[in-house]
């Protein structure tokens, strides 16, 4: 069974999407880091297939790691502050106010996430990191699975993109 797609679903989803791209445009070096949420079909035993499935057609995923995250929506909550405010002016925010934003931004997230997900709170995630064969962008995807299903958040470092332009 697909996660149910009423009419909300998508909309729900691009607003997560929107979430994360608005967050990592926050850092003022919006070409320096990318964000994306999007579903695809997914097998709980074969994620990292499903993953490169998607993705089949434009690039081969090169994993270079590969892990459930015991604690799911917990774990993903803390693992993925990294990702938001990443060039921040330390400068101009102290270590702590940019801590509390962090943590701040990725509630936010899980409260989204939750209400995609119907309340469901105990599901599998997965976080994977690579690149594609096509692109020297290092990726972190973290992977929700459902019914089938996956919800990807996907962060790319595009710097090392950059570089070689």
């Amino acid at each position: 069974m697909i996660l149910k797609k009423n009419q909300y679903f998508s909309e729900k989803l691009s607003r997560i999407d929107g979430f994360l791209k608005g967050v990592s445009a926050l850092d003022g070096k919006i070409r320096d880091f990318s964000a994306y949420a999007y579903q695809t079909a997914c097998d709980d035993d074969k994620v990292v297939e499903s993953i490169r499935k998607y993705y089949s057609d434009q690039a081969e995923l090169i994993v270079d790691e590969f892990m459930k995250l015991e604690n799911g929506l917990r774990d993903l909550e803390k693992n993925i502050r990294f990702f938001f405010l990443r060039n921040v002016k330390k400068h101009e925010n102290s270590e702590k106010e940019i801590d509390n934003k962090r943590k701040y931004l990725s509630l936010r997230l899980i409260e989204m996430l939750i209400d995609v997900l119907d309340g469901k709170k105990n599901i599998p995630v997965f976080q994977l990191k690579g690149n594609f064969n096509n692109s020297d962008s290092k990726c972190d995807f973290f992977i929700l699975c459902l019914y089938g299903s996956a919800i990807i958040l996907q962060f790319n470092d595009d710097r090392p993109f950059k570089l070689n332009i």
